[in-house]
């Protein structure tokens, strides 16, 4: 029954489709995967860079010593895809090992249990017909990736536009963070079933809307953001009670797990207190890495005053013109992606000033899921990879293919400015720096 419907679902989505907007779709994805490969495959290994070696808690666990990139599928599976490989090749553990540190408990190592199950489970069903770990874990992302974005165009489109669906799709196909849709990560899955979610609810197909946001919930931990958000948004459009049932049933994904833990662990919140064996810096440590660079006698210094100045001027411009738009995009974004504490601080007021600038023009069903998306990242106290998951908030790719739609000419340059990071962080991610 699951799979019957899953094969209308996607018959539907073929039919919405017309040739040039396939081969649109089907370009934005393989050219920028294609940079990636390049930044991995080509250029990192010939790159001459000091040896990674780690020495801080937890990441020895990931057998790292004076690494050197080599060509190879091994460059898409670093950092949590180690962790995944572990889950698959021995199992998940954990062990109530929490010590009271900074008015706190945390783990004294990283626990793999902190990882949901849906990903590795995908990965592991390839791996059953003799494809390897590296090679099984890249092809479901990618192809995963390719299958969202044949998703979303037409749902943007039939919304929004032809011209807005275009941006949006490239926006997401483009963007930095983008890259971890490609390698052994949960972007992709995660993508795919929240979209596939959020289209199911709005059309009221509650059942698949359940099975998908179930999904979603067992995938990562901000999947849970589906269930107050359409909850919410069901309660403002007076929908029927089985809308209330549908996001609640979604929360069976996370419950499933839980049991998992309770069974394995006889700790039914094993995940979620394995988290705290990646603690996060605070908000006035964020602002330290920001400007210690300073103090220091080096180019850099002059590169953030000019990064700040642009933020400045940027926001004096939006006060008295339009042109505070253009320079959002042009200078402002470009800038801050490039630099991590600089990213993990501006990116969030970003997806804010995106989402409110242009709530006008989303559906409220989007609205208020972004909302609830970034109001849980504020409470979860996640930064290290904060702008990792921003990048999966929809209605924020949504706010910015609006924009660019406006202006064609700061989105053309936008999508460079993308394009050039997305190879620069596909060589330091096969390097073992740390991205997000």
């Amino acid at each position: 029954m699951v799979i019957e419907s899953l094969k209308l679902y996607l018959l539907n989505i073929q039919k919405s489709f017309k040739l040039d907007e396939f081969l649109f779709v089907l370009l934005m994805w393989l050219a920028s995967r294609l940079v990636i490969v390049i930044g991995l495959q080509l250029i990192a290994p010939v790159m001459h860079f000091n040896p990674v070696s780690f020495s801080a808690i937890g990441q020895d666990t990931l057998q790292v010593k004076n690494f050197l990139p080599h060509p190879g599928w091994e460059l898409f599976t670093h950092w949590d895809g180690e962790h995944y490989r572990n889950i698959i090749n021995k199992g998940y553990t954990y062990n109530a090992d929490l010590v009271y540190k900074g008015y706190t408990y945390i783990s004294s190592q990283q626990y793999n249990i902190a990882f949901f199950p849906i990903y590795p489970l995908a990965v592991r069903s390839l791996m059953l017909i003799g494809i390897p770990f590296d090679i099984a874990g890249t092809i479901i992302s990618n192809i995963v990736f390719l299958v969202m974005l044949l998703i979303f165009y037409p749902w943007i489109n039939r919304m929004h536009g032809k011209s807005i669906a275009r941006w949006t799709t490239a926006v997401m196909a483009w963007f930095p963070m983008s890259l971890f849709c490609s390698v052994t990560y949960t972007e992709s899955f995660f993508l795919l079933l929240t979209v596939s979610t959020l289209i199911c609810f709005e059309s009221r197909q509650y059942i698949r809307a359940s099975f998908f946001g179930a999904l979603a919930t067992a995938t990562r931990p901000p999947g849970i953001v589906l269930i107050p958000a359409l909850l919410l948004f069901t309660w403002v459009e007076r929908r029927p009670l089985i809308a209330y049932l549908s996001a609640i049933v979604m929360a069976g994904g996370l419950i499933a797990f839980s049991l998992f833990c309770w069974g394995k662990f006889n700790e039914p919140f094993a995940f979620l207190l394995a988290q705290s064996g990646w603690p996060q810096p605070s908000w006035t440590g964020l602002l330290k890495n920001i400007f210690s660079p300073v103090l220091e006698v080096e180019l850099q210094p002059y590169v953030y005053g000019i990064t700040i100045a642009f933020l400045v001027i940027n926001g004096l411009l939006y006060c008295f013109s339009n042109w505070g738009y253009m320079m959002s995009v042009i200078i402002v974004i470009p800038f801050i992606v490039y630099y991590t504490a600089l990213l993990q601080i501006t990116m969030p007021t970003i997806a804010i000033w995106l989402m409110w600038n242009f709530r006008k023009r989303m559906k409220p069903m989007l609205l208020i899921y972004g909302c609830c998306f970034l109001i849980f990242l504020a409470l979860s106290g996640t930064k290290t990879s904060l702008h990792r998951h921003i990048y999966t908030i929809v209605p924020m790719s949504l706010a910015l293919g609006i924009l660019f739609s406006t202006h064609p000419r700061a989105g053309y340059i936008s999508i460079g400015s993308f394009g050039c990071l997305l190879l620069f962080y596909s060589i330091r991610f096969a390097w073992w720096d740390w991205i997000a």
